[in-house]
């Protein structure tokens, strides 16, 4: 009897590994959300949100697949980037204001640096990344 019970206990546990959580592909390890519409409107893929600076900032981490694109995202103060804490609904904005120099170049990771006030995201918050009026969810923070 013993030897069935510790059976179904490592298969259930073997599926809980082979499957997440439940919670869709941001609930497995090392699975970033994407958004076409936002590759495709503002030329960027968000590749990573972490915690930074002993969790006073939160490090944005984009990759540019179009350098007109992203440069109008960037100059546009609409158009910036947000984070959106999805348990709280708190807004984040960038800390420093972006400038228009830019050399963004294609195929290059940039970031940009948001304050984390008294360390509200933590690592494992899922936050929503606003652009404009595009949005992707369900973003974990490393």
């Amino acid at each position: 009897m013993a030897g069935v019970v510790l059976a179904v206990v490592l298969a259930g546990l073997a599926l809980v590994l082979r499957h997440g959580d439940g919670q869709g592909s941001t609930g497995r390890s090392g699975e970033m959300p994407h958004s076409e519409a936002i590759e495709q409107r503002w030329g960027v893929r968000v590749t990573q949100i972490g915690v930074s600076a002993d969790g006073g900032l939160l490090d944005f981490r984009y990759l540019v697949l179009n350098s007109e694109k992203a440069l109008s995202m960037l100059e546009n103060v609409q158009n910036q980037p947000q984070l959106i804490s999805e348990a709280s609904g708190d807004v984040l904005t960038a800390r420093i204001q972006m400038t228009k120099l830019h050399d963004l170049r294609v195929g290059e990771t940039y970031f940009v640096l948001f304050y984390n006030a008294q360390g509200q995201v933590k690592p494992g918050t899922q936050v929503s990344v606003k652009i404009g009026d595009l949005q992707l969810d369900h973003v974990v923070v490393k």
